[in-house]
């Protein structure tokens, strides 16, 4: 252990930790200069997207990043004061710098659909409002990608509920800078089109591409109708009814080879419907779980449910999964369940907020995501933190065994929301995940005025198990982190691994790292030796497991600097 004389700071500490499983600095993020020839101390501030936890003498900690410096990027643009709500969000599949969201907006006097694009994977974003307006109003958008990139943005456009209006679908093919002229859906006054819905096919195979809308026909009671198309949205056809009446809240999800699901929420039961030819039959409505209904507190919720289809081509592959809100114990929880047999049978719901259950606080407003590499992201508003049962933050968890079981959930938004400063938030939020990024995108109160902007927060989505919470006590010593052996249930040891600060600027960062601990079977950890003043470590924390040995992205396909520790692990 004779590199410890270099690895702990006695001026300073850096402690680097990530949601995805351990501390870790990209080498190009590294300082030029090694920590031996200066006593400066490497900030947060100078790794941007790193949660850092820096120490300094007699200090306490700084905290992650999130908290110093707050990483939920506004999307929309405008200074107008009014609203936006119900939020839509999708990923490029052919370059995922490249993000749509979108959102009912205000910012005119009278409702738009907004749009919020980023080409720096959500760092930045310009807006604006659809253009094609044959009526007062616009609301309801949604937008989605195709395979080969195009993206589609529906929206209604109307004048009133049971006025003269139209569901109409516009397409980008330069990643929403401009749209183009839309395809007509439907047009007419009753029945009146709702809560439209879309998804549309990757690319390759049989019905490539394929668009697929479904909404709410309105006229003595809500029935969910579809249609799809075959040229982004240009034309659409086979429109048909899937459910009886008094039924609301559709989501399709498109697969591969005319493979599409539609879901939506009717009374004491989630039900769906299920096309193998593109759109051009369907099953009859079928029920994927019987279900306990919210109630509404402050605004208007729900239990409409959220859809996930796995085409990862991984080991779920072909998998679809359903959520929603539920009141079955007490309070509104988010359960999940999934079916591996093309919807013929489902799983026994599970509960994937991770508070104590029947504690009288709100869970709502699920939506769901599934990968590129087949991992299940679900992110809810949520209000366990705040004991009147108000104030909310975003959560997100992920699972990683086709949702089998869900890590421990991790909160996304700096700033809470009150719910009591609105009548209306909308009818669901969004999120969307692809290239090793989540991306939620939210309607937040954050302002304090009851006014509602739609933020987004990017994480980073990893295939291995997570490791949150790494810091060190006063003593400068200790090393505490969230135990992992609750979420997986057992067999969960730990390795602490040490490194140079100055090595991480290096062609092999990984090269002189020291075992300090050993198959841990618990935190804390106690490192007793310190080094000369000047120097700093990092500290890495690997959880093995159920899951197989190994930390940093172990048969991960997302490129990942740390893989060369992988290869060469400091612990046997």
């Amino acid at each position: 252990m004779s590199r410890l004389s270099l690895a702990l700071a006695a001026l300073s500490l850096c402690a680097l930790a990530c949601l995805g499983g351990c501390a870790s600095l990209h080498p190009d993020l590294s300082p030029e200069t090694p920590p031996e020839a200066t006593t400066e101390t490497k900030t947060a501030e100078e790794i941007p997207g790193k949660p850092v936890i820096t120490f300094e003498p007699a200090s306490t900690p700084a905290g992650s990043l999130a908290e110093q410096q707050g990483s939920n990027v506004r999307a929309n643009q405008d200074s107008s004061g009014r609203d936006q709500n119900e939020t839509t969000i999708a990923i490029n599949p052919t370059n995922t710098s490249n993000i749509i969201g979108g959102a009912n907006d205000a910012r005119l006097g009278s409702w738009a659909a907004g749009y919020y694009i980023s080409h720096d994977g959500g760092q930045t974003f310009s807006d604006g409002t659809m253009p094609f307006t044959k009526y007062a109003n616009q609301g309801d958008p949604v937008v989605a990608f195709c395979g080969d990139g195009t993206a589609l943005f529906a929206y209604l456009d109307y004048i009133a509920a049971w006025q003269p209006h139209r569901l109409i679908v516009s397409r980008s093919t330069d990643g929403g800078d401009t749209w183009l002229a839309p395809g007509t859906v439907y047009e007419g006054s009753i029945p009146f089109a709702d809560k439209p819905w879309l998804a549309c096919a990757p690319d390759g195979g049989s019905f490539a591409n394929r668009a697929y809308i479904s909404w709410t026909h309105f006229s003595g009671g809500g029935v969910i109708r579809s249609a799809w198309s075959s040229d982004h949205g240009v034309t659409w056809q086979g429109a048909k009814n899937l459910s009886g009446a008094g039924v609301q809240g559709s989501v399709p999800a498109a697969g591969r080879n005319g493979l599409a699901y539609v879901f939506w929420h009717a009374g004491g039961s989630i039900q769906f419907a299920k096309s193998t030819n593109g759109g051009g039959s369907w099953s009859s409505a079928t029920s994927a779980a019987s279900i306990t209904s919210i109630g509404d507190t402050d605004f208007r919720r729900n239990s409409f449910p959220t859809v996930g289809l796995d085409i990862s081509g991984g080991s779920y592959d072909g998998h679809v999964y359903v959520a929603w809100s539920d009141q079955r114990n007490g309070d509104p929880d988010i359960l999940f369940t999934r079916s591996t047999d093309g919807g013929t049978t489902w799983a026994d719901p599970i509960r994937v907020n991770d508070d104590s259950l029947g504690n009288g606080r709100d869970q709502f407003f699920p939506w769901m995501a599934v990968d590129d590499h087949g991992i299940i992201h679900l992110m809810w508003h949520d209000r366990r933190g705040d004991s009147n049962n108000k104030k909310m933050h975003i959560y997100i968890a992920s699972s990683r065994d086709g949702g089998v079981s869900f890590d421990r959930n991790l909160r996304v938004t700096d700033l809470d929301s009150d719910g009591a400063s609105t009548g209306f938030l909308g009818d669901y939020a969004a999120i969307a995940a692809q290239g090793g990024k989540i991306v939620p995108l939210w309607s937040d109160l954050r302002a304090g005025s009851g006014e509602e902007d739609v933020y987004i927060e990017v994480e980073e989505a990893f295939d291995y198990d997570i490791v949150s919470g790494l810091s060190f006590a006063e003593d400068k010593q200790t090393v505490s982190f969230e135990d992992q052996e609750p979420r997986l249930g057992n067999a969960i040891v730990y390795d602490l691994i040490l490194g140079d600060v100055g090595e991480l600027s290096s062609a092999s960062p990984w090269a002189n790292t020291v075992c300090w601990s050993e198959d841990l079977n618990a935190p804390p950890a106690v490192v007793t030796e310190l080094p000369d003043p000047g120097q700093a470590l990092y500290v890495i924390i690997r959880a093995q497991g159920p899951r197989g040995n190994g930390s940093f992205g172990s048969g991960s396909s997302h490129p990942d600097p740390r893989d060369g520790l992988d290869a060469a692990p400091p612990c046997s």
